[in-house]
């Protein structure tokens, strides 16, 4: 017995030396940040199209087409390229890494700089013929087309997105590289990782980001639903507020329906009953000046129609035809001005 015991002694420690002795594999977070993968990714389809816009604009035996396969193994050879010498640099202290610039600045500069590489004579001559403008919008036809043929997928671009972004992100803000020895750390670690995607949580908004970006995406999300902006209470969603506050609101402010007859008051549009009740006697009032107003006006303009019929009747001499019709269209011009105002008399009786 005592033998035996000795040997499971000896092959244990055998195998804690043998655990001690072989490396730990460590298993990394691999999380990026899902708003600047994007960007990232999207870039690498623009700054195709710019180069072969560029490489065959003023060129009338080329077309942007005929270049793409070419220009994208050149463009891959020069972010690789360039990507690991920035890598390979001398990274400094903690303190550089933490200056150092961000990740989205540099590839836009490897990028910027792939463009102008290919800018041939042509094209430096055809640019100051051809505006900015019709440039862009070139460039912008060309990426649609690169992206319904298919030319260099999206999958395939976000994988070289990750790349470059794992090398030049020496700030560690577009990628996590935390390593574990466990796959419960692992786990544990990126339930609470800062660029562990998230999917917004507003119904109907279908977004992705990243947790540290959940802020600013609230901020924005025109799904998100807020309370009213002037104060009605009521829950509308913010890409929905606008048309709210100039429309349906109770809180909107109108004019009085008596405006016409003299009520100068604005108020909100859910008081407009109950200003109209309380104010039944001054409305009544102000419709019957203005009534009064327009049985005066009617009576003078047909004293003064009246006055020259009998004048063109006893006249010897017949008033010329064209004075006679003059002087009836100003008294009919002058009597458009007496119509009643539009007024909404229910209003008026409606809670009597």
């Amino acid at each position: 017995m005592a033998g035996e015991e000795e040997q499971k002694s000896v092959v244990v420690e055998e195998k804690k030396e043998e655990e001690e002795l072989s490396p730990i594999i460590l298993q990394e977070c691999g999380y990026y940040d899902v708003e600047q993968l994007h960007k990232a990714t999207g870039l690498l389809l623009l700054t195709l199209a710019a180069a072969c816009v560029e490489k065959t604009i003023g060129d009338p035996f080329n077309q942007p087409g005929s270049v793409v396969g070419d220009l994208k193994r050149e463009l891959i050879e020069s972010l690789e390229s360039q990507s690991q010498q920035y890598a390979g640099a001398a990274l400094g202290s903690l303190s550089d890494r933490v200056q150092a610039p961000k990740p989205m600045k540099i590839l836009q500069g490897f990028l910027d700089g792939f463009v102008r590489s290919k800018a041939n004579l042509l094209a430096r001559v055809s640019s100051r013929i051809l505006s900015n403008d019709k440039k862009e919008d070139k460039i912008e036809e060309f990426v649609g087309e690169l992206d319904r043929s298919g030319a260099w997928m999206v999958g395939r671009r976000e994988m070289l997105a990750r790349s470059l972004l794992r090398r030049i992100d020496r700030s560690m803000v577009a990628h996590c590289e935390m390593r574990f020895g466990s796959s419960e750390e692992l786990a544990a670690h990126k339930a609470r990782c800062a660029l562990r995607p998230t999917t917004c949580t507003n119904e109907g908004c279908t977004d992705v980001y990243s947790a540290v970006q959940g802020g600013g995406h609230d901020a924005r999300c025109a799904f998100k639903v807020l309370t009213c902006e002037q104060g009605c209470g009521q829950s509308v969603a913010r890409a929905d507020m606008d048309r709210h506050c100039v429309s349906v609101c109770p809180m909107k402010m109108v004019t009085c329906p008596f405006h016409h007859v003299g009520c100068v008051d604005r108020l909100p549009q859910g008081t407009v009953e109950v200003h109209c009740a309380g104010n039944v006697s001054s409305h009544l009032l102000a419709v019957l000046h203005v009534l009064q107003r327009l049985e005066v006006g009617i009576a003078s303009q047909s004293q003064r129609i009246s006055n020259l019929e009998k004048a063109l009747s006893k006249a010897q001499v017949p008033m010329d035809g064209d004075a006679a019709k003059l002087e009836l269209e100003k008294i009919k011009e002058e009597s458009r001005t007496l119509e009643i105002p539009a007024v909404d008399v229910s209003k008026l009786t409606a809670n009597h």
